[in-house]
């Protein structure tokens, strides 16, 4: 379930952890996987938007495969890479700001 009171946005950016989610709670509706799989409560939460997948380094080739498979369920799919990124959780703000930039 989402973090945020963002109802009305057509996007949700998927992340690995609740940290992360809480980070980007404040501007995009975040949910957190608590890993690299799709449950069937997130998939129902999110089916018919426009997904973000934003998984940690090292994940980026999960992040394409859940957005291939899964891509019929959603309005559209980006994968945004963070690989030689830190965590959301652990970016600075300048780091921050440049992913944001990313999401819109």
């Amino acid at each position: 379930m989402p973090f945020t009171d963002h109802a009305a946005e057509p996007t949700v950016v998927l992340v690995e952890d609740y940290f992360s989610a809480l980070r980007l709670c404040q501007t995009h509706k975040a949910v957190p996987l608590l890993g690299t799989s799709l449950s069937l409560g997130v998939l129902n939460c999110v089916r018919g938007l426009r997904v973000l997948f934003c998984l940690d380094t090292g994940a980026t080739q999960r992040a394409i495969q859940l957005a291939n498979k899964y891509s019929i369920l959603f309005q559209s799919t980006l994968v945004v890479s963070l690989e030689d990124k830190p965590d959301i959780k652990d970016m600075d703000e300048t780091e921050y700001q440049q992913l944001l930039t990313q999401l819109t």
